[in-house]
């Protein structure tokens, strides 16, 4: 499936079409399929799960979904959203959510 620039933020709810910042892992081996030419990159879409990897175009920055993928960052969205409320790291979590991760992460 083809997502154009904004595509996936919009269908997912959230600011940006990847929740992650990291470079390209290495090149996808194929065009992007929206005719800009460029070869596509291989980008993980959460920090949260670094083997969620989806094909971006450098150049449009739309992406590629390969079969299974959409639904795989449906779910994660919705993880993030029961663990974080809004979805992003960026907001202060739900009420009651900060006090159990602390017991998770202290041991």
């Amino acid at each position: 499936m083809w997502a154009p620039a904004g595509a996936l933020a919009a269908e997912m709810r959230t600011e940006n079409d990847l929740r992650a910042t990291f470079p390209p892992r290495e090149a996808s081996g194929f065009s992007c399929p929206a005719g800009c030419g460029a070869e596509m990159a291989e980008v993980v879409y959460s920090k949260t799960d670094d083997t969620l990897l989806l094909d971006q175009c450098p150049t449009c920055h739309g992406i590629y979904l390969d079969a299974g993928e959409l639904q795989a960052v449906g779910a994660l969205n919705r993880r993030l959203r029961e663990l974080f409320g809004d979805g992003t790291f960026t907001g202060p979590p739900k009420k009651g959510v900060s006090g159990w991760l602390r017991k998770i992460f202290r041991g």
